[in-house]
């Protein structure tokens, strides 16, 4: 977990951002696309870096771009 990147998904920019359980950042985290300025977002919550559950019904390319981020 660190700051936040900004990221190219199919040409158009985003800002990635994670969060993990303290001491545990390998196995439980959410990662979050933001569009430019916050107007949407899209989020994918792990745990044991297996996917629980998507936010936001990110597209294919959102999903692959967050659960890379994930680790």
């Amino acid at each position: 977990c660190g700051p936040g990147t900004l990221v190219s998904i199919e040409g158009q920019p985003y800002e990635s951002y994670g969060v993990c359980e303290p001491h545990n950042c390998g196995g439980n985290s959410l990662e979050v696309l933001f569009t430019p300025g916050g107007g949407k977002a899209w989020a994918v919550l792990t745990k044991d870096q297996k996917v629980l559950r998507f936010y936001g019904a990110p597209d294919a390319a959102k999903k692959k771009a967050l659960t890379d981020a994930a680790g």
